[in-house]
């Protein structure tokens, strides 16, 4: 019963599941096939992780987990480097990570930071079923009562783009994606999100000697 889903994560308020990862509803011979990965539902397609150039997480892959906390966060970081796989000639990457924080208070902030050995297009995916607006630098997401919003920076050009999922099944309702994907091919960037329950922030990086500073204003 293994998905591709490392590095995803839920997120739910109020009772309320406003961004999760596809799973199975409905199961079919080729769900315990040898190709179950060419399924939507269980593949990475599906799930709230990192992609370079189309793909994520390999087969029988592992990411290495820290817990972090500083003044006024706490979470854990994933190092995912190995968990990309290899392209013709050699790793995937040089450096796939993901921290996830809780800021008191405020929200929850989702840092992504890629290496390539080779330029690639980089890609913070998250799907939801709920209603979703898009807008320039942020994303809102509107549920049955609960509202959430989704503020975007990156160290590279980034674009911000709507997707739909494609269910096995076609009487399922596919889901919106949220896709965050690098305007070209780059040798590393940063992307960070923060996501804020019934309010509005904006978040904002900046890089200095090899490091990455992130900043968060508003609700």
């Amino acid at each position: 019963h293994v998905h591709r889903d490392l590095m995803s994560f839920f997120v739910v308020a109020g009772g309320e599941k406003l961004i999760e990862n596809v799973g199975v509803d409905d199961y079919m011979d080729t769900t315990f096939s040898a190709r179950r990965f060419d399924l939507y539902e269980p593949s990475a397609h599906s799930k709230n992780t990192i992609f370079l150039n189309g793909l994520s997480i390999g087969d029988k892959a592992t990411v290495k987990t820290a817990l972090v906390e500083g003044a006024g966060f706490e979470g854990f970081r994933m190092d995912a480097t190995d968990a990309m796989g290899t392209m013709r000639d050699g790793p995937a990457a040089t450096f796939c990570g993901r921290a996830i924080l809780m800021v008191k208070n405020k929200g929850i902030l989702v840092v992504d930071r890629v290496v390539v050995p080779h330029s690639a297009l980089v890609e913070s995916r998250l799907h939801t079923f709920c209603d979703v607006m898009f807008g320039k630098s942020d994303v809102q997401i509107r549920g049955k009562k609960q509202r959430m919003q989704i503020a975007v920076a990156a160290t590279e050009p980034i674009m911000t783009k709507q997707g739909m999922g494609i269910p096995s099944h076609p009487g399922r309702e596919p889901d919106t994606m949220i896709r965050f994907v690098s305007e070209k091919k780059v040798m590393s960037v940063t992307t960070a999100y923060f996501l804020t329950h019934n309010g509005k922030s904006d978040v904002a990086l900046s890089e200095r000697s090899g490091r990455t500073t992130v900043k968060i204003t508003g609700d």
